[in-house]
């Protein structure tokens, strides 16, 4: 399907986090979200690896994005929190080593919209501005949120949440799909 990616700049940002760089927000004792850092999840582990976790799991790439958040809150439903301490994480913290760090983009995206978009659009962006898959980090909500007990209601705490984020990780990619009709634009704010 024909789908576009906006790129955003929100602010500039000061850091290029790399989890081989010394001093790196990856690196064991680096900064994270305590330090008003947001972890990402690489756009490596997400073309890859996840979309094959969801193969596995009898799942298909196609399927919108809103239908993985239970098979992901089911395989992070045993993980220790380490925000809060409690068990259910948010999927990002599930992963180890280089596939997660400080995120560089914030995806914002339709929960209609299927992994395999998501997952292309990703892949695009990054061979479009000439950065590798390894080194962008994405904050999106399926794998960023802790889905066991973050639920919202209120849209003045949502806005308050989503302005912070965005700020704080700088840059905003606008995934919009099908291009001729965006499901993005259908969504409930």
């Amino acid at each position: 399907r024909p789908k576009v990616t906006l790129h955003l700049d929100v602010a500039k940002t000061t850091l290029s986090p790399t989890s081989d760089s010394p001093g790196s927000p990856c690196a064991p004792g680096g900064l994270m979200r305590s330090k008003g850092l947001h972890q990402g999840v690489s756009v490596q582990h997400i073309c890859g690896s996840f979309v094959e976790d969801v193969e596995a799991a009898a799942s298909s790439p196609a399927s919108p994005i809103y239908e993985l958040e239970k098979l992901v809150a089911k395989w992070t439903v045993a993980a220790l929190c380490p925000v809060d301490g409690q068990l259910g994480a948010a999927y990002v913290y599930s992963l180890e080593g280089d596939q997660r760090c400080a995120a560089t983009h914030l995806l914002s995206y339709s929960s209609a919209t299927a992994l395999q978009d998501v997952a292309d659009s990703l892949k695009q962006h990054c061979n479009e501005v000439g950065t590798s898959t390894d080194k962008a980090f994405i904050w999106l909500k399926t794998l960023c949120w802790n889905l066991h007990r973050h639920e919202i209601t209120d849209p003045m705490e949502m806005k308050a949440l989503t302005d912070e984020r965005i700020r704080s990780i700088g840059h905003v990619l606008v995934l919009l799909s099908p291009w001729d009709d965006p499901d993005y634009f259908k969504r409930k704010w």
